[in-house]
Formats: C-alpha cells, structure tokens, sequence
C-alpha cells in the first residue's frame, strides 16, 4: 500500500514539475487589479469527472493532449481526492453536502426487495428491487440549496440523487431527465422544458458526429468486428456510447445556463468516463510497464484509444465553458474515485452449469451426488468430491471416473475443450479419499457457444466473471484554480470527498457547518485571501433549511430502465 501511495505522489510531483515552467507566465498576467476585480464577481464552476485517475491524467498532460486542464493545473493547486466509500452516489453527493453517507443518506445503489415465499412479483417492478438514489433518500442540503439561499444563482445538471427536482434560485436538471424525459419533477423550473428538447436534440446530433469523428471503434459499423467481444454482447459498449451523448446533452445545457442565466454557481458532473475505465482500463495499458503509453500508437479504430478519447473530451467542454466567462472563473475538478486494474476472475459456476445443461451422469443429475469447491492458491481449478447416500458411497470412484468423462466431452462450437485438464487425485498427502480436479481451458471466450448432449448455451451464462477490465481505487484527481488558490502547489496530504463542500463555501466567506464531515483545505489558499477573509465561525448546521416534502415514487418504466443499466455495467448483480 505504501509504494502505491509513493507511485501516484511521485506522479503527482511530476506533474508539479511539468507546470512549474508555466506558473510564472499566469503570474505576470494577473494583477492585482484584475484578482480583485475577480474577488468581487466570483463565479465558480464545479467540474464533476466521475472516476478520472492520475495515472492516465499525466501522461496526456506530457504529450500535450490535455491543453486546458493542464493550465488549470499549472496555475493552481492539485491533490489525490480521498474516498471513502469509492461509491458514485454517495461520494457525489458527499461532495455537495461535505457529509458521510449516513449523514446525507445516499448510501449506494438500489437494494433488493426481499419476496416472501408465494409472493408474488410486484408488476411496477418486476426486478424486485427498489432504487435509494433518488431525493428522497437525501436527508441534507446541497451546495445548491444553500447558495440559493444566500441569494446566489445556481445552475445543477446531471448530478446523482437530484429527482425529484427541487425548486432552487435558478436551474436544476435531475439524473432521471436522462432516463424519462416526460416524468415529472424531472427539472426545475418546469419552463425550460422547451428549451431542453432542442438542446438535446442538436447535443444528440453532435454526439454522433464526434463519436463517428473521434472515436470509430464504437460506431455501429465497426462493432461487427468485436462480435466476440463480452462488451458488444452484454450491452455495456452501448451503454457507453449512450452515456457519452448523454455528456454531450448536459455540456450543451450547461452553455446554455452560462449564456442565459450567468448564475455564480454551476454545477456539472460527466459520467462516461468512468464507464471507459470499466470496461476499456486493460486495453488502454497494453502497453509495457501498465503505467503509460507511447506518444505514437494511437489508433481510433481500436479500444486502447477509448478513455485517452474520453479525457481529451472533457478537456474540449472545458474549453467550451471557460470562454463564455468575460473573467475566468474559479473552476473545481474533482472526480469521486481513480481507477486500476480488475483482477480478470472467470470460473464456471458449477451450479448454474449442471442446472441450465441439464447434464446428466450415469442418467443422475450431478447436484444430487457432488459437491465442489474453488482449490486454494490455484485460481480456475474446481475440486469435486462425492456426497452421496452411503448406498452409493463403495462407487464413488466410478462416479468421479464417469463425472470426468461427461465432462472432457464438453467442446465449444468450433470443437475447443471447455476445460484444459481433469484429474482425479487423491483429497490431500494423507487421505484414502479421491477428488475430481477440472481447470478450465482459459481460451474459452465468454462469448462462445457451449455445446452440451442436449442444448446449446453461451458461456456467459455459466461463468462466473468479472464485467470489469478496470475498478474503483481510493485516489480520484481534484484541481483548484481561481485568484484565491496556490498557484503550481501540490497538496501532499490526502483530502476527502466531503471536505470539497466547506472549502467552496469558503470561497464566498460561508461557514462550515458543525454537522459536516469536511473540513476548509486550508493548504490550498494563498496567505493573502486567508488573512483578507477571516474564517467565520462554524454555524450549527444549515438543514434547518431543508423542507419536510412529501415524495410521490420514481415512474416504474425510469426505475426499471436505469436498475436495467446498472445491472448491464457491472453495478448489480
């Protein structure tokens, strides 16, 4: 663990380094006049990237492909962002409440609903499950609660946990508008609704091009090629392209907000990059030492250029943002968690296997005379053993012999074995019993068809696996830059997700609440806004605020649609 922390420091101060040579070019450029002229008309962007990792970040700041976030980084101040639970609705939400989940209530992702038995499912909600990201769950005030207020405008768009739609000093699209456009409380105020079609409309249109543009290994016409691919065939590459447009959708509300309503406050989050390191994490680091890549080598039309794609969008958004400020504003980069490598488990769930093949030995079903377990420090070998009637215990040597012949027939559709090796050997250095050991043949794709005597089934149907390449890591990225933060400064110590939201209420001389989590990140702020804007003292908290609100429940067909999707990602099980 502390080699891994003395890796992403040694990166961090690297990419400190790789800045120090712009600093003094921002620095000659921002006189005083003009920082307090700043002071006096703040504006502040919260940047949302869900699950950006420093690991990919640096190596595209070097080549140069990530111009705008590299200057935000070089003028201002930079961290490993601490989460704790690694969980995006609660630390995204932690993030704008500066409370820990059993504080704000988001605790993760939708629970399942337990049936009693004859029950009988539910017909708005044939999954049986019930989703606890919404509002209603939510017990505390956001940043956008309490800026509006204080009299500032806000603007919302896209975060976790925001339907129903509450009414705020200024704009807030909710998560579900991306799921049921015509539910109701999806947005606030009701009136943008017009405006809202036509901008998803024209975002849509671009998202398509750039994706044809950008990135062509995730167009329809080049899917046909990764046929095998799990990724085309559980879905989760459509989901991904459909999450990116959706980006798109929310960058292009958020110019419009900025253009029309000029609010003090905006907040956005991004979500498709955390679904690139997902699915794509393995393919990006195929190259030699796991932690960068070659200038050259890029390709398009291959997987590897997915989350380098990703990234190098949101740094375009960022763009988009920044110029339509006449003084820059104070922008926040946070992402709720980093990313590494997903141990690539895949085992056949012998359960499942025996119950959907319907194979038979000696006319018997498997289940009712083996039982199995996974061998210690040998990963993809089975160990089956005999437990059976004592009528039937003197045979079980034959059992295991017939077992083992069933099982060496099983080929996939174009004639591979199932399963590498099948051995019986005796069940440890001392004992008179014997055991089946079957490793499975790791050439096997979860995509191929498995040929059994009596069906024909996809091998992901009978694996247990990981749907990941790439999952969560404690360390996400946060970038502070405006007129009252450090410029060129690395935080050394590790900040946490829910001290984000005292530190931008600092920023407006708001105080702390005494129930937060969070606290100011003092390191982050020159002595001169610290000495000119003494910290006021902390205020018991700021939910006296929140209304007590009657909430009708989530439209069945949105609830089934996005349990669906989390259950396509990997989320649930």
């Amino acid at each position: 663990m502390n080699s891994k922390k003395a890796t992403l420091l040694s990166i961090l101060k690297a990419t400190v380094f790789l800045c120090l040579g712009m600093v003094l070019l921002f620095m000659c450029h921002c006189t005083d006049d003009r920082q307090q002229n700043q002071e006096k008309n703040k504006k502040v962007i919260l940047f949302g990237i869900d699950g950006v990792e420093w690991h990919i970040l640096h190596p595209l700041m070097k080549m140069g492909r990530v111009p705008v976030i590299q200057k935000l980084m070089c003028s201002g101040s930079i961290a490993n962002l601490f989460s704790p639970s690694m969980c995006s609705p609660v630390e995204w939400t932690t993030i704008v409440t500066g409370k820990s989940k059993e504080k704000h209530g988001v605790l993760g992702f939708p629970q399942v609903q337990q049936r009693a038995p004859g029950q009988q499912k539910k017909e708005d909600n044939p999954l049986d499950m019930s989703m606890n990201i919404t509002r209603q769950t939510r017990k505390s005030m956001t940043l956008w609660n309490i800026f509006s207020n204080h009299h500032h405008g806000v603007a919302s768009i896209g975060w976790w946990a925001t339907w129903p739609a509450e009414e705020i000093n200024g704009t807030l699209i909710s998560d579900t508008f991306l799921y049921n456009r015509i539910m109701p409380h999806t947005f606030s105020p009701p009136s943008i609704e017009q405006s809202l079609k036509e901008i998803e409309q024209m975002a849509k249109i671009r998202g398509e091009s750039w994706l044809k543009n950008y990135l062509p290994a995730i167009s329809t016409t080049h899917l046909k090629n990764h046929g095998n691919d799990y990724r085309v065939i559980s879905g989760q590459l459509e989901k991904f392209s459909e999450h990116l447009t959706f980006d798109f959708v929310k960058q292009n509300i958020a110019l419009y907000l900025i253009e029309k309503e000029n609010p003090d406050l905006v907040f956005l989050y991004l979500r498709a990059s955390d679904l690139s390191s997902h699915f794509f994490y393995r393919d990006t680091f195929h190259y030699s030492d796991n932690t960068d890549w070659p200038e050259s080598g890029f390709y398009p039309e291959k997987f590897h250029w997915v989350i380098p794609a990703t990234y190098e969008l949101y740094d375009l958004f960022l763009d988009e943002l920044l110029v339509n400020y006449d003084q820059m504003p104070y922008t926040i980069i946070v992402s709720d968690h980093g990313f590494g490598f997903q141990k690539m488990n895949k085992r056949v769930e012998f359960g499942k296997f025996f119950r959907n093949s319907k194979l038979l030995v000696n006319d018997q079903d498997p289940i009712s005379f083996v039982k199995w377990k996974n061998k210690k420090d040998q990963e993809g070998t089975v160990q089956f053993f005999i437990d059976a009637p004592p009528q039937i215990e003197p045979n079980s040597s034959l059992l295991l012999q017939e077992l083992r012949t069933t099982l060496a027939a099983i080929q996939n559709i174009s004639g591979e074995n199932l399963f590498e090796s099948l051995n019986i050997v005796a069940d440890g250095p001392d004992s008179q019993s014997e055991c089946l050991e079957v490793t499975v043949n790791p050439a096997i794709q979860l995509a191929d068809i498995i040929v059994f005597p009596k069906t024909m089934l996809p091998a992901h149907e009978l694996f247990f696996y990981s749907q990941w390449s790439g999952s969560h890591r404690r360390n996400g990225i946060a970038i502070f830059n405006g007129p009252c933060f450090k410029k060129g400064h690395l935080v050394t110590t590790n900040i946490k997700t829910w001290d984000i939201c005292p530190t931008i209420l600092s920023i407006y001389s708001l105080p702390r609440g005494q129930d937060m989590d969070g606290h100011l990140i003092t390191d982050i702020f020159t002595p001169r806004f610290l000495q000119n804007n003494p910290r006021p003292a902390d205020i018991s908290t700021y939910d006296r605020d929140l209304k007590d609100e009657s909430f009708e429940k989530l439209d069945p067909e949105a609830e089934h649609k996005l349990i669906n999707e989390l259950k396509t990602i990997g989320y649930l099980n």
